[in-house]
């Protein structure tokens, strides 16, 4: 890939995620690939905390304040673009127009709502950043606040992808989980799924991939308990490694999870209904015999389209 923009162009990314809020900005460059971070933030907001079908009055004026600080630490920072995109809650909610328009009016910034393919697509794009090579089939998953999204590479090339309504935030406002989980709680959510991602498990079984690829905040989780810091090299855990760690979290409740070791507080809350789909992929394919933890995510694939041209 060449770069369509010269090269110290400063682009900024603002991605409105259905939990976290994040800015990124970065340099062009004609190194892979292509770009050099100068700064990231993000903001937990929580647009969908009560669901996906309506934003709260009190997160749309956190959502709004926090744009307005990104769009000018953009402009301080002086970056010539700024892209921002909104996920799942953003293009579900009654109300997230009222988002899309402070944007536009107040602060000169387009939101484009993207769909769940696209969502998809993008994320894909920002995983290639990773310094990982894998030696056969993988699966890309992302664990969003509204939405999950499902991609089965081979070769750099997409297999199958797909993005379903089951993040944490819906998750947690369609299935009322005890704290801890109960056994039979879990065993008719993954009921749910068997049926819901049938496709996504035919492909699965098909293609038998080995590394499973997170590339946000919930794998975050596991690489904070295991000591790391995120790599872009990547840093790769044992699936029973993992499934350890995932059995810890759902034996507590949250008070339990927040005093595990390694655990982020601003994570303990909803590292339940996360756990609980990754407990379900590493439970029902054994496939899957590692974990690979990625620092990239949708925000880079925004970035290197912008890069592009795209």
């Amino acid at each position: 890939m060449k770069p369509v923009i010269k090269s110290e162009t400063r682009l900024a990314v603002i991605d409105l995620g259905s939990n976290t809020f994040h800015l990124l900005i970065a340099n062009v460059n004609h190194l892979p690939p292509h770009f050099k971070e100068l700064y990231r933030e993000r903001a937990y907001i929580y647009i969908s905390r009560q669901g996906l079908d309506c934003i709260p009055e009190e997160k749309i004026e956190l959502a709004c304040a926090t744009l307005n600080a990104f769009k000018q630490k953009a402009e301080e920072l002086d970056c010539e673009r700024v892209k921002a995109i909104g996920t799942a809650a953003m293009r579900t909610a009654s109300n997230a127009h009222r988002i899309v328009d402070y944007a536009r009016d107040q602060l000169s910034l387009e939101i484009e709502l993207i769909s769940g393919k696209r969502e998809a697509e993008l994320i894909f794009k920002g995983t290639q950043c990773l310094n990982y090579n894998a030696h056969g089939p993988s699966m890309i998953m992302d664990i969003g606040g509204g939405s999950v999204e499902f991609i089965l590479q081979e070769k750099s090339k997409i297999i199958y992808a797909a993005s379903h309504d089951i993040g944490i935030s819906a998750i947690r406002k369609d299935f009322a989980f005890s704290e801890p989980v109960k056994k039979q709680e879990m065993e008719d959510f993954y009921n749910h799924l068997d049926s819901l991602l049938n496709e996504l498990n035919v492909n699965i079984a098909a293609l038998s991939p080995e590394s499973l690829i997170g590339s946000s905040g919930p794998f975050e989780i596991l690489e904070s308990m295991s000591g790391d810091l995120p790599s872009a090299n990547a840093n790769i855990y044992r699936s029973s490694d993992c499934r350890q760690m995932v059995s810890r979290v759902l034996t507590e409740d949250r008070q339990g999870r927040e005093k595990l070791a390694n655990m982020p507080p601003h994570r303990a809350d909803m590292s339940k209904e996360a756990f609980i789909l990754i407990n379900y992929f590493l439970r029902k394919w054994p496939c899957f015999e590692r974990i690979v933890v990625s620092p990239y995510a949708i925000k880079e694939g925004v970035l290197l389209e912008m890069i592009q041209g795209d």
